[in-house]
């Protein structure tokens, strides 16, 4: 049973009171008034509030009664019912033959807004065992009982899913961004499929473990992720970035999927920090390089590059050229320049790495190295 609170007690003062222009008075069970638009009457005993919950019923006070019931003035009371069971009362102040026939429209809105306070809250319990599931599955601490409890509320933590994480960077204070994080998950679980959950990992974080079959591609998927950023951005005062994981059908195998979703946005962010969304697949072999400790000379032929490269143009012309797959026209119709110039600066790439792109395997070599360097860096 929900319980009638001071805070809620004060709403329905509130409320009442900008419609009626008499005092309303709440009291709880053992007849304390806990909500007044007379504040000086806070925390005194009211007798004629006992006397309406041990009798169940409207007891009216005129100016005789009032003198000879502590705490009371003229007016008319009854009992807020919640689930079948009178948790309070409510008072109107004012002569009874002046103010009857507003005492049930009270009591009925009093009712009401305790239902609303209920279900609030309700709802907001509801959400924080959400929000629990998820990381107890990221963690990797499931077990029957956690599944049982998630069938409970309508989730199945066996459908098959994936990882998507999502990170929002802005200047604004921390008070201004838990604002924006909580419109934000306001807003995405409203947006998200049913089965879809979600939860804030950190201030700036938030993980959606999406139902993913394997009918479906990590390219639909990325299509509405794009459009789901775009909606973020209008809505808040920053920028969106997010990264995908691999799916999983398996509950264990949820914390992999996570995990990698942080690695893709990790690495993704230093190698590409002009793009907005990353996805693991794509930078399997970057991230590989990441997590381990290389040597530091593990780039020396890219590096020895970037020192005689004093224009980027060299650079920047590698990697064009890996994007393009080694396609000369494309590449010299991206950069803006003859094919001969293109010739001359691969042949220069070669003579100061000591390694030809257009050989294969020199040109994994310098990609390979190309990518350690930027994550040295």
């Amino acid at each position: 049973m929900t319980m009638l609170t001071k805070a809620i007690a004060e709403d329905i003062v509130n409320r009442t009171m900008r419609i009626l222009t008499h005092n309303i008075n709440v009291m709880d069970q053992d007849g304390v008034i806990i909500g007044s638009g007379e504040k000086d009457r806070l925390g005194h005993f009211h007798a004629a509030a006992l006397q309406v919950i041990r009798e169940n019923k409207r007891i009216d006070i005129d100016h005789v009664k009032s003198k000879q019931l502590p705490g009371t003035k003229p007016g008319i009371n009854l009992p807020i019912v919640f689930e079948k069971k009178i948790v309070g009362v409510v008072g109107i102040t004012g002569r009874p033959e002046d103010i009857s026939q507003f005492g049930e429209l009270v009591k009925m809105g009093a009712e009401l807004t305790l239902e609303q306070a209920a279900l609030t809250h309700q709802l907001q319990w509801e959400e924080r065992l959400r929000e629990e599931l998820v990381f107890e599955v990221i963690n990797d601490r499931t077990n029957d009982l956690l599944i049982e409890r998630a069938a409970r509320m309508g989730i199945d933590l066996r459908t098959p899913r994936i990882a998507v994480l999502l990170h929002f960077m802005s200047d604004e204070n921390e008070r201004e961004l838990a604002k924006i994080k909580q419109d934000s998950l306001t807003y995405l679980k409203n947006y998200c499929d049913t089965n879809d959950l979600v939860a804030s990992v950190q201030t700036t974080k938030i993980v959606i473990l999406k139902q993913f079959s394997e009918s479906q591609s990590i390219e639909s998927l990325y299509k509405r992720i794009e459009a789901l950023l775009k909606q973020l951005t209008f809505r808040s005062n920053g920028q969106w970035q997010a990264s995908i994981g691999n799916p999983f059908s398996e509950l264990e195998d949820a914390k992999r999927s996570y995990q990698y979703a942080r690695e893709a946005l990790a690495v993704g962010t230093i190698l590409y920090p002009e793009n907005t969304i990353y996805v693991y697949d794509d930078l399997y072999l970057s991230i590989l390089l990441h997590a381990n400790r290389l040597p530091a000379d593990f780039s020396k032929h890219y590096h020895s590059l970037v020192m005689e490269d004093q224009s980027g143009d060299l650079q920047t012309t590698l990697e064009t050229y890996i994007d393009s797959q080694g396609e000369l026209s494309r590449v010299a119709e991206r950069l803006f320049i003859h094919r001969n110039t293109l010739s001359y600066r691969l042949e220069k790439i070669k003579r100061i790495t000591g390694k030809d792109p257009r050989n294969i395997h020199d040109l994994l070599n310098l990609y390979i190295e190309q990518i350690a360097y930027k994550l040295q860096s």
